[in-house]
C-alpha cells in the first residue's frame, strides 16, 4: 500500500502543478511531465516489468526476457524521472533523446550492477545480505551469462549512458555512471 500511496501521491503533485499558473514553466512541459512519470511508472513501465519478475519468480528465464523485465522495472522508471526534468528544465529535443538515452541506459545498467553485486559485494558495504539471488533461484544475469559477460553488460549500457551526457555539464549523471562502473571494475 506505501508504494500504491507514493505513486499515487506524485501524480496528484504533478498534476497540481499542471494547474499552477504562477509557475513559469510551460503548462504543456508539466502535462508532458505528468504523463510520463505515470508511463514510466504505470503498466507500461515499472508495473509491466515488476508483473514479469513476479510471474518469473523461482523459474529459469532467457537472457531476452530478464533484460525485458529490467528495462521496464528499473529502466523505464529511471528514464520517466530523467525526462521528467527535461521537460521541467525546458529542454530541446535533442537533449530529450540523449536523457531518454541516459534514464534507460543507466536503469538497465543498475539492475546488472545489482546482480553482479549480489555475487561480489560487500555485505557490510552494500548494507544488504549477499547470494540472496542465488538462494532464492532468481534468474541474473551472472547465472546467465557468467561474471565476466555480465561486467561486459553492465559496461556496454554505461558507455550508452556515458555517450548520451558527454557534451553536457551534467556531474551529477556522469558520477553516477563511474560509481556503477567502480563497484563492478
Amino acid at each position: 500500500l506505501a508504494g500504491d500511496a507514493l505513486l499515487s501521491a506524485a501524480s496528484e503533485i504533478m498534476l497540481s502543478a499542471c494547474c499552477d499558473d504562477k509557475n513559469k514553466i510551460k503548462a504543456e512541459n508539466k502535462a508532458r511531465a505528468a504523463l510520463e512519470l505515470c508511463k514510466g511508472t504505470g503498466v507500461s513501465g515499472m508495473v509491466q516489468g515488476q508483473i514479469a519478475d513476479v510471474k518469473n519468480a523461482g523459474n529459469d528465464c532467457s537472457l531476452e526476457y530478464l533484460r525485458f523485465i529490467d528495462e521496464n522495472k528499473t529502466g523505464a522508471f529511471i528514464k520517466s524521472a530523467v525526462l521528467c526534468g527535461c521537460l521541467l528544465g525546458g529542454a530541446d529535443e535533442k537533449l530529450m533523446k540523449n536523457a531518454e538515452v541516459y534514464g534507460y541506459s543507466i536503469g538497465t545498467a543498475f539492475q546488472i550492477v545489482d546482480d553482479i553485486l549480489d555475487v561480489i559485494g560487500d555485505e557490510k558495504e552494500l548494507g544488504k545480505k549477499t547470494g540472496v539471488d542465488a538462494a532464492l533461484g532468481k534468474s541474473t544475469y551472472v547465472g546467465i551469462l557468467g561474471l565476466y559477460e555480465a561486467k561486459a553488460m553492465a559496461n556496454r549500457y554505461l558507455d550508452d549512458a556515458e555517450n548520451a551526457v558527454r557534451e553536457y555539464e551534467a556531474e551529477i549523471a556522469k558520477d553516477i555512471i563511474k560509481f556503477l562502473r567502480d563497484e563492478i571494475n
